[in-house]
C-alpha cells in the first residue's frame, strides 16, 4: 500500500507544480496573439502584386515597394562611384 503513494506522491507535486505553468503560459501566449492582432499591418501590403515594370523594376510590388532587377558584376562602377558617400553616406549606415 504505501508503495502506491510512494509513486503517486511525485505524479501529485508535479502536477501541482506544472498545472500553474501552462495556465500562465497559455494567458502569455494569448495575450501576445492579442498584441499581435492588433499591431499587424493590413494584410494586402504582404502580398505580392505587379504592374508595368519600371526601368529598373521587374514589374513585382511587395509592400508598396516595386523589387529592383539583380544587379550583377558589371555594375561595380556604380557602387565605386565618387559621389556615392556624398548621396548615400555609406560609412554612417554601417557605423
Amino acid at each position: 500500500m504505501k508503495s502506491r503513494y510512494l509513486i503517486l506522491l511525485p505524479l501529485i507535486l508535479l502536477a501541482i507544480l506544472l498545472i500553474p505553468m501552462i495556465i500562465v503560459r497559455n494567458k502569455t501566449a494569448e495575450v501576445l496573439s492579442n498584441q499581435a492582432k492588433t499591431n499587424e499591418s493590413p494584410s494586402h501590403l504582404h502580398t505580392y502584386t505587379t504592374a508595368t515594370p519600371s526601368p529598373d523594376g521587374i514589374g513585382k510590388i511587395f509592400m508598396g515597394r516595386e523589387i529592383s532587377k539583380v544587379m550583377g558584376h558589371p555594375a561595380i562602377g556604380w557602387l565605386e562611384r565618387s559621389d556615392r558617400e556624398k548621396e548615400e553616406a555609406p560609412s554612417q549606415a554601417i557605423a
